[in-house]
């Protein structure tokens, strides 16, 4: 990685791991649903380039579960909706270190949908679990399976956070994620849409609850 112009002076690498609180901020034509939060996890590596004595850069790639809950009274007291989508993360954050235990990030992601599913119950009626398929642009709904749903093969947003170093080696983060694409695909019967993605939009939102185990390694200082 070349950092034109900046003293590289140091850089962690170290493993992330945590819980996710997601749900949607729905932008529906009508019928609005009422999303709740859904319980998921996160696992995977993240890194830091110190760009001055505060700030730093820090990429990483993340393994990401993330979704939403429904528990809808017009549905039957005893009916609900979960939903699970998981996506390969890319945060690509500016961080900045208030003191030696204390620092906060802010930047952009983005992210590769890799599948999920969907279950339920509605009027009693028990709603067998379906596949999520990241698909990219408006599905033939011809080209789906019975139990397949799209969604949108890419997604994007912002995230910020704070953190609290324990050491050198280990920290604690907590994260906040807005999402800032419609996850839901137009679908069509091959002549008319039957699914406007105008009028169902679904956009992802969280926290999350990490924890950071690093292993640092030194590097040679350099300025280009």
């Amino acid at each position: 990685m070349l950092l034109l112009g900046i003293n590289l002076k140091a850089q962690k690498i170290g493993i992330k791991a945590g819980a996710n609180f997601q749900t949607f901020m729905p932008d529906y034509a009508v019928n609005e649903p009422d999303y709740k939060f859904r319980v998921g996890w996160n696992i995977g590596i993240t890194t830091k380039f110190n760009l001055s004595e505060k700030f730093s850069f820090q990429p990483g790639l993340i393994y990401n579960s993330k979704g939403t809950s429904l528990d809808d009274p017009s549905f039957g007291s005893d009916d609900f909706i979960r939903s699970a989508y998981t996506y390969l993360e890319l945060p690509l954050h500016i961080g900045y270190d208030f003191n030696d235990k204390f620092f906060g990030y802010a930047g952009p992601y983005i992210a590769l949908g890799l599948g999920g599913d969907t279950y339920g119950m509605i009027d009693d009626v028990k709603i067998e679990k379906t596949k999520f398929v990241p698909e990219s642009g408006t599905v033939n709904a011809g080209d789906l399976a019975d139990d397949e749903v799209p969604y949108q093969l890419f997604d994007y947003g912002f995230n910020f956070g704070f953190g609290y170093n324990f050491s050198e080696k280990s920290a604690v983060t907590l994260d906040f994620s807005l999402g800032m694409r419609n996850i839901n695909n137009e679908i069509s019967d091959g002549v008319t849409i039957t699914r406007d993605a105008d009028d169902v939009k679904d956009f992802h939102r969280g926290v999350s609850i990490s924890y950071i185990f690093y292993f640092k390694r030194q590097i040679k200082e350099y300025e280009n």
